[in-house]
């Protein structure tokens, strides 16, 4: 049976994947927040949700005084899957792309995030990504990511795994030019394979705010909500972005 694990207000609560938990609807409380799988930013550690994003968001949440529930789900199609259906009210953290922006809205940023070129140091050639880069190389990313999504407009040739197996494909069977994913992704997945910094080489593409999605229809019913969740992540983080 597929596990699901989450956060409930100060302790760490494993349930059961089944029909009748995400068969019901969404009730006012608790709030359910969906954390897609994404080492370093939400992942499982001996059965409890952790990660950068549990640390800088579950504050925000606590500083609003909700009753809330944080559940960890495969990956972010899963997650925006959750917010469709109302099982969720939203996810995190994640940067903005048109398909979620239809059905949610974007919070103010929490933190910036990376996109990062990760290539092998032995192809001089492409040292530096320049605008035909996309030419004659193949790209690995991971799925349902908007790193992929950035690809695939701009016409890259590219194929979707798991960050481990994508080191592999890169580094080891060289089947892959370049990995393109967000920087601290790499970077974890590669200190945790023993992958040496003098194996690769780094170009940070572009810097994207990361925050929060709140489900529209939440929000029709909530109509304050997201002013509020903006002003406490302003206040808990400091990080500066538009107010809605």
């Amino acid at each position: 049976m597929l596990r699901f694990y989450m956060v409930v207000r100060g302790f760490i609560r494993l349930i059961a994947f089944s029909f009748m938990f995400f068969g019901a609807k969404l009730t006012a409380a608790p709030l359910v927040f969906v954390l897609p799988h994404f080492p370093p930013f939400a992942y499982l550690d001996q059965g409890i949700v952790r990660g950068i994003a549990v640390d800088k968001v579950v504050p925000v949440l606590e500083a609003l005084e909700l009753d809330y529930q944080l559940t960890l789900v495969p990956n972010y199609g899963r997650a925006l899957e959750e917010v469709k259906q109302g099982r969720a009210v939203g996810f995190f953290l994640a940067s903005e792309n048109a398909q979620r922006n239809k059905v949610a809205r974007f919070s103010q940023p929490v933190m910036l995030n990376n996109w990062s070129w990760f290539y092998r140091a032995d192809l001089k050639e492409i040292a530096t990504p320049a605008p035909d880069f996309s030419a004659g190389v193949t790209i690995g990313t991971i799925p349902h990511t908007n790193t992929g999504y950035w690809l695939k407009k701009h016409n890259y040739q590219y194929q979707v795994d798991g960050i481990d197996n994508l080191l592999k494909l890169t580094f080891e069977q060289q089947w892959l030019d370049a990995i393109f994913v967000a920087e601290k992704v790499f970077l974890t997945a590669a200190k945790k394979h023993g992958l040496e910094n003098s194996r690769y080489r780094q170009t940070i593409a572009l810097s994207k705010p990361f925050g929060i999605y709140i489900s529209k229809a939440f929000l029709a019913s909530s109509p304050g909500f997201l002013s509020r969740l903006n002003r406490q992540i302003a206040k808990q983080t400091g990080v500066q972005g538009p107010l809605p």
